[in-house]
């Protein structure tokens, strides 16, 4: 997901920050970089010992901080953790190193205070930890009231990026395309149309598509569906709104019309996907 995330802003140059001695950051490390060679790109890799979450100090910044600078630039950068990631925006600033323009940093666990923490706020990959704590409550009650257990395994999903100004950006050299973007985004709560998108550039119709499929690898209504969705998507997992209105919310009068995209774009219809990933 953090590939898929970095990949979509438009990224050539991709970096992983993690611990080299913990099993679950080397596995997210490892599928990033699997993610990312998929797409024939490479991942330079930062590790170091997870002997504490405290911040950087002395040699440990200064050695962060020389990797930085080493990187090409603009770099996607995915972090472990929302920890780490906020070390990198700092050990950023202290290079000179401007946060998203040259290096757009992501993290993991969504912890909302942290991540408004950081300068600027650390956009990170949301985990399903409160409804893995609640189904691990359940089956507690179950074995307590004499039930038996056969070994469940509760596994906590990423369930969507929350993105936040970090990692907020699309690279691309055209302008065009950049304004095309950044409508899209600024009205994701509103039924807009190719039409709406085409007339916020100095582009034609056929002109601002050409690009658009070049630059993005989508048509400009299949990245208007995308942001809707992954919107919905957030909606659905952090909040009890009934569909009918997350999809008035974003501008739609019919919500199965939104729901079958988003079936599309997940794999799973609404309900499906809140009972998956909310309490």
């Amino acid at each position: 997901m953090g590939a898929e995330h970095l990949l979509k802003k438009g990224f050539k140059n991709f970096a992983f920050c993690g611990f080299d001695d913990t099993i679950w950051s080397k596995t997210r490390g490892e599928f990033f970089c699997r993610k990312i060679a998929e797409r024939g790109f490479e991942t330079a890799f930062y590790g170091r010992p997870i002997t504490t979450l405290q911040p950087y100090k002395g040699k440990e910044q200064t050695s962060l901080a020389k990797w930085l600078k080493k990187l090409p630039l603009p770099v996607g950068l995915m972090a472990a953790n929302d920890h780490l990631g906020l070390q990198i925006t700092k050990a950023c600033q202290n290079s000179g190193l401007k946060i998203p323009e040259e290096v757009a940093v992501l993290g993991v666990s969504n912890h909302r205070l942290l991540c408004k923490l950081g300068y600027p706020p650390l956009s990170s990959i949301a985990l399903s930890c409160e409804k893995a704590g609640y189904d691990s409550a359940v089956l507690m009650n179950k074995l307590m009231n004499g039930e038996k257990m056969k070994g469940q395994k509760i596994i906590i999903q990423p369930m969507h990026v929350v993105t936040r100004q970090s990692s907020d950006i699309t690279v691309t050299a055209d302008k065009e395309i950049q304004n095309a973007l950044n409508f899209i985004n600024q009205n994701r709560g509103k039924l807009i149309l190719a039409a709406d998108v085409i007339k916020s550039t100095g582009l034609s119709r056929r002109q601002l598509e050409r690009r658009f499929k070049k630059t993005v690898g989508r048509s400009i209504l299949g990245e208007i569906t995308r942001v809707r969705v992954e919107q919905m998507a957030i909606m659905l997992a952090e909040t009890h709104l009934p569909v009918e209105k997350i999809a008035r919310s974003l501008g739609y009068n019919d919500a199965a019309h939104l729901a079958r995209y988003f079936r599309h774009e997940k794999g799973l219809s609404p309900l499906a996907y809140r009972k998956k990933y909310s309490i």
